[in-house]
């Protein structure tokens, strides 16, 4: 995986049901060009003689090692001659791998080098089209053209956060199509091939250095949740909602915040929404237009041109469900209604939640707007 194979992993009862055509394992949920069996000292019968079938069909299956014995001690010596006389009777065509790599390159299985930019990814075969899902768990910003393997004529960007889709900038070399992405630390974006669409173009942003914090008075009601909903508050300083009462402090549920600002430049066709520091998601509405949900740092989002003068934010967040637990705890309520299990803590003592402090909660901060410009 840490080399760019797309793979997975398969128990003994689904090779059983493997089947070999037109050149592919065929087994529940998908078709696969080889089977590599990992290092193991044991293996059932069973699946070594599964193994050689599909082999002898044509199969490409690469063995780290051959094992040495069946497991458990059921028919034991039997089992064990069998399993010896077996892999001595098709040493030609069941072997242990020199190289896994070179092996693997023998069976056409080519991995995807875009995991050398630190990307990770998941793909999957659409009727001959793939579906890549990208993601950036690194400390630094993804900026650049990322390799992925065939020759296609078009790459769509779609971003899960807002919905927004488009045509990436991609340049063909060979059997390799380079893909333009921007992805910071922490966010995702699919990637799907595709020909002779009509979908615009992805635009790409850079930042500029204008960026302005929003400031003011935060309006914040209670929308949904328990054990109570808090009374409405408004505050000047973005903190943690816990603060504002013991109401809000046992709340866990949704929040709704609330801004009036001031456009700080008209000129800007565009503006990179910053929201700081937020416990746990928000979704987001620019005067009344629901732009996207985040969930995940960061937690940005590009909302468009603003307009003239005064503006309206609305953002409905929500926490975790820990501080209510923590509150039915320290009212002494019973919640966990389990059935033959021991409800206990990660050192196994008692679960105590009354312990806990209260987890922030809410949008924290600062929230700015970074004027974007299109490259």
């Amino acid at each position: 995986m840490e080399k760019g194979y797309g793979l997975d992993f398969v128990s003994d009862n689904f090779i059983e049901t493997a089947t070999f055509e037109n050149g592919k394992i065929k087994l529940p949920g998908g078709n696969y060009k080889t089977l590599v069996v990992p290092t193991s000292t044991n293996m059932p019968l069973a699946t070594l003689k599964k193994l050689i079938e599909l082999k002898k069909q044509g199969a490409k299956i690469i063995f780290q090692n051959l094992p040495k014995s069946v497991p458990g001690f059921k028919n034991y010596a039997e089992q064990n001659e069998a399993m010896q006389k077996m892999i001595s009777d098709n040493k030609s065509i069941i072997y242990p791998s020199e190289d896994i790599f070179s092996d693997l390159n023998k069976a056409n299985v080519q991995p995807e080098k875009l995991v050398e930019t630190g990307l990770k990814f998941i793909r999957r075969d659409n009727n001959g089209d793939k579906i890549y899902y990208l993601v950036n768990h690194t400390s630094r910003t993804v900026n650049q053209f990322i390799p992925i393997n065939g020759n296609f004529e078009e790459v769509i960007i779609f971003n899960p956060n807002s919905s927004v889709f488009g045509k990436a900038k991609i340049k063909n070399e060979g059997s390799t199509t380079l893909v333009k992405v921007q992805i910071k630390p922490g966010e995702s974006l699919f990637l799907k091939t595709d020909k002779n669409t009509s979908v615009k173009n992805w635009n790409y942003f850079e930042e500029s250095n204008s960026s302005y914090n929003i400031e003011g008075d935060w309006n914040i009601s209670f929308l949904r949740g328990g054990p109570a909903l808090p009374k409405s508050e408004t505050i000047s300083e973005l903190k943690s909602w816990t603060i504002l009462s013991k109401d809000a402090e046992n709340f866990s549920g949704t929040a709704k915040y609330a801004i009036e600002f001031e456009n700080p430049d008209a000129t800007a066709e565009n503006w990179l929404l910053k929201l700081g520091d937020v416990r746990e998601s928000a979704k987001v509405w620019i005067n009344d237009t629901y732009l996207g949900t985040l969930w995940a740092n960061p937690f940005e989002i590009n909302i468009g041109k603003l307009k003239k003068g005064k503006n309206k934010m609305t953002l409905e967040v929500t926490n975790l469900s820990a501080n209510r637990i923590r509150a039915k705890e320290l009212r002494g309520e019973e919640w966990k209604n389990f059935y033959e299990i021991n409800m206990v803590d990660k050192d196994y003592n008692k679960f105590d939640a009354t312990k806990w402090n209260p987890m922030p909660s809410g949008i924290l901060g600062p929230v700015t707007l970074t004027a974007l410009k299109k490259n």
